[in-house]
Parts: C-alpha cells; sequence; structure tokens
C-alpha cells in the first residue's frame, strides 16, 4: 500500500515541488501545447473579440471588399461609416414613405442618431475585426487578458470540445436572438402600456429607435462570455500549485470581467439618451424604454460578472483540489502511531501536513463584496441617467414653478 502511494506521490512531483523549495513559475509547471491546442484557444480568442455580434457590420465589410479596401485603413473606415448609415437611413426613410407621415419626422433626432453610429461603424471597427482579419496588437492583448485561463486548460481535448462550444455560442444567430429579445420585449410592454404614445411617433422615427434597441440587445445585452466561460468551468487547468487563485491568469481574468460592467454601463447610457432624443423628453414612453434599457442592462451585468466570477471559482477549486489529492495520498501513507517524532519521517509528514494546510487555505478569488463594489460603481451612470429620465422632467417644472413667479 505504501509503494503504491509512493509511487503516485513521485508521479505529481512535477506539480508540487519539494518542501522548503522557492515555488515556481506556473509556466514552468505546463506542458508543451501541441499546434491543435493553440490553434483551439486562438479561435476563441478570435470569435470573442470579433465583429459576429454586429449585424451591419455584414453589408459594410461586403462594400469595402467590392472597393478593393484594405480592413486597417482611413477609406475602409469611412465607407464602412457610410454603408451603415445609408442602410439605416433608407430603412427608416421606407417606413415613413410607406405610412406618410413626413410632419412628424424629429429631423434633428435623425441626424444625431446616424451621426453616432457613423462614428460607432467607422471607429469600432478598430476593435472588433472580422474572423478573417488580424486584430490589432492592443486589442487582441485586451481579449488575451479576459480569456487569459484558456491557454492553462490541462487537456488538448477540452481546449478542441470548447471551441467548438464557442463556435456554437459566439455567432450572428446569436447575437440576433438577443437583439430581437430586448427590441420585442420592450415595444412590446410600451405598446401595452401606452399605445397612444406609439402612434404619435412618425415609422421611421420608430425604426431607429427598434434598431437602437436591436443592437443593444445584440452586442451588449448577450451573456455569450458568461455561457462560455461556465462551459469552461468544467475542464481541469494548471494554475498555480500553492495557490492557485493567486495565478497572474485568474487575476487578469478577474480585472478584465470587471471592468465589463462599466463598458456596459457607458453603453446603456450613450442608447438610453439617443433613444430619448428621439422621442423627445416629454414623450410618455420615456419611461418604458428607459426601463427596458436599464433592465437588460441590469440583468446582463449582473449574470456576466458574478457568473463568469462563479465560474472561476469552480476552475480554481477544481485546480486546488488537484494539487491536494496526492498530498492526501502521501499524508496517508505515514501511520502516526508509528511516526518517531525524533526521525526525519517525522519531519517530511510536518512538512507535508503544512503544505496541505497552505494549499487547502488558500483564496478562491476576490471577494463578493468587491465584486459587488465594482459591479455597482460600473451601472451608476446608467442609473442616474435612467432616474433623470423618468423623473427629470417633474423636478424641472418644479424648480421652474419655484422660481418664476
Amino acid at each position: 500500500m505504501i509503494n503504491v502511494v509512493d509511487t503516485a506521490s513521485r508521479m505529481h512531483a512535477a506539480a508540487a515541488p519539494a518542501i522548503g523549495a522557492p515555488p515556481a513559475s506556473p509556466a514552468a509547471e505546463r506542458p508543451a501545447r501541441s499546434a491543435r491546442f493553440e490553434a483551439a484557444v486562438e479561435e476563441i480568442c478570435r470569435r470573442y473579440g470579433s465583429d459576429v455580434y454586429y449585424v451591419f457590420r455584414r453589408p459594410e465589410n461586403w462594400v469595402r471588399r467590392k472597393l478593393g479596401q484594405p480592413y486597417y485603413s482611413v477609406g475602409a473606415s469611412v465607407t464602412m461609416g457610410l454603408t451603415g448609415v445609408v442602410a439605416r437611413l433608407g430603412l427608416a426613410l421606407i417606413a415613413t414613405a410607406v405610412a406618410g407621415d413626413w410632419v412628424r419626422v424629429n429631423w434633428l433626432g435623425w441626424v444625431i442618431v446616424l451621426a453616432f453610429y457613423a462614428f460607432v461603424d467607422s471607429v469600432a471597427r478598430l476593435a472588433m475585426p472580422p474572423l478573417d482579419e488580424p486584430a490589432r496588437p492592443g486589442f487582441k492583448a485586451m481579449v488575451n487578458d479576459a480569456m487569459a485561463l484558456l491557454p492553462t486548460l490541462t487537456h488538448e481535448s477540452d481546449a478542441v470540445d470548447l471551441a467548438a462550444f464557442a463556435r456554437k455560442w459566439m455567432r450572428l444567430s446569436t447575437a440576433v436572438l438577443s437583439g430581437a429579445l430586448v427590441t420585442v420585449t420592450t415595444l412590446g410592454c410600451a405598446w401595452l402600456l401606452m399605445p397612444d404614445a406609439l402612434t404619435q411617433i412618425a415609422a421611421g422615427t420608430l425604426v431607429l429607435i427598434a434598431l437602437l434597441l436591436f443592437d443593444f440587445g445584440a452586442v451588449t445585452a448577450t451573456p455569450t462570455a458568461w455561457v462560455v466561460m461556465s462551459r469552461e468551468a468544467r475542464y481541469d487547468h494548471d494554475l498555480f500549485w500553492a495557490s492557485p487563485a493567486d495565478s497572474p491568469e485568474v487575476g487578469r481574468a478577474l480585472s478584465t470581467q470587471i471592468g465589463f460592467a462599466w463598458a456596459t454601463g457607458l453603453w446603456m447610457t450613450f442608447y438610453m439618451i439617443l433613444t430619448i432624443v428621439l422621442v423627445s423628453w416629454r414623450s410618455p414612453l420615456v419611461l418604458p424604454i428607459a426601463a427596458g434599457f436599464t433592465g437588460f442592462g441590469y440583468v446582463t451585468v449582473i449574470l456576466t460578472t458574478f457568473g463568469i466570477r462563479g465560474s472561476i471559482r469552480k476552475i480554481v477549486r477544481r485546480a486546488r483540489e488537484r494539487q491536494l489529492a496526492p498530498l492526501r495520498h502521501r499524508i496517508a501513507a505515514f501511520d502516526p502511531r508509528t511516526v518517531d517524532p525524533a526521525t526525519d519521517e517525522s519531519a517530511r509528514l510536518r512538512g507535508l501536513l503544512d503544505l496541505y494546510t497552505r494549499i487547502r487555505e488558500s483564496p478562491v478569488t476576490i471577494s463578493a463584496s468587491h465584486t459587488v463594489l465594482h459591479t455597482a460603481a460600473g451601472l451608476l451612470v446608467p442609473t442616474v441617467m435612467f432616474l433623470i429620465s423618468v423623473s427629470g422632467e417633474v423636478y424641472a417644472e418644479r424648480l421652474l414653478n419655484a422660481i418664476l413667479p
């Protein structure tokens, strides 16, 4: 029995250094990765940081390719920005012509929204390239930080399986479903609560509002990152032997994902402001539409932030258990009743017990309060904007009545 355990302990020697030896770097503990493993990790990162969620990016890239323009060029920026504006403007004009309500068109609001789309389509393409275009170094480094745990997967088969899973989730159809859900739910609730208010808006303006809601749902309010990370939590990872939570990859992944709340909050605010510009501040539609943006944004941020944190906790616990299992076998090989306290065998047992305790008591991840604080801070701006949008008119009237005689 003791010989079997000792054999297992020697097989695990690469994962747990000798007692008293300095901790090895996490990278030194990992086996060489095959080309297939690296290709799977690269595919997941490329999909995570690509433009697969942007519906209008397909026709924009089609026009750019027809004109023979390189993706990272000024000409491509102008072409893609104009193509997106023309497509959205065309839909709004067709809807307005069919309804024949040109008088009610909020032309200034149209200009502001289309200018926003032109800027986003021209500039955001630098951060979210197509799958067949290389990412810029700065953005690629940010994506690698968000996906930092992928290269630590233990088995090649797990990386390949996760790449296939990401291929099913990180695609345009998922984004379309998410965008349609946000659009139909928000406008449906607005129609049920106040149908007369919708009829007072020009058909073209309503199309632009629907596009804002759709893009918000497709690009911002889609929890694909959390879904893929939940799948990744099922697999083994090679993390720092003494404290998996202290692995640099864990810190990089957590810090990047916490920033997701800030980004979502800012985009939620932009879309909300643009919608209010289209419907006007005094419209009763401000409340249901602002509630739709805020509600879906809150759900996405909370689910994604805490879901990813929970997945990382599972990954760390799984790695910690892999470190503790062979130590338990080595400790079980000693019989405390027969170990002489004065011998070297007793010193080895004490060292094993100390190491076991150190690994077992190592942290799992950042505290829940830390995550709540960052999430709340990221959602502060859209929360303030929501309160202003639904109650600003009332308080403004009160203020004017108090000031003016």
